[in-house]
């Protein structure tokens, strides 16, 4: 029984891992879509 409970936790650990990981990709992937901080100022001065 314990190693089963370790087995799960073990397995909920790397499913929140993965998630943050993909996260972490799609944030990556979509970083051209966010303004730097020097096309925010010319933006907001504008």
């Amino acid at each position: 029984m314990i190693n089963y409970i370790q087995d799960y936790e073990h397995n909920q650990s790397e499913k929140k891992l993965i998630k943050i990981l993909q996260e972490a990709e799609e944030f990556d992937a979509d970083k051209n879509a966010w303004l730097s901080l020097d096309e925010l100022k010319a933006a907001v001065e504008a």
